[in-house]
């Protein structure tokens, strides 16, 4: 099981995001501040999906 938990915490994880908004311009203002993730972009966005993938090495 160690082994498998080494492997993983070198493994790099993609989290894609994909959004609907009508503010665009106030949408990306709020993503240049960059603590207002959480808190202020929920008035301004519907996430339409949240995923993350695993990063495929060759």
């Amino acid at each position: 099981m160690s082994s498998i938990f080494a492997i993983d915490a070198h493994a790099t994880v993609l989290r894609v995001v994909t959004i609907q908004t009508d503010k665009v311009d106030a949408y990306l203002q709020e993503l240049g501040r960059g603590q207002a993730w959480l808190k202020d972009l929920a008035k301004l966005r519907k996430v339409l999906s949240d995923s993350l993938y695993d990063e495929l090495k060759p």
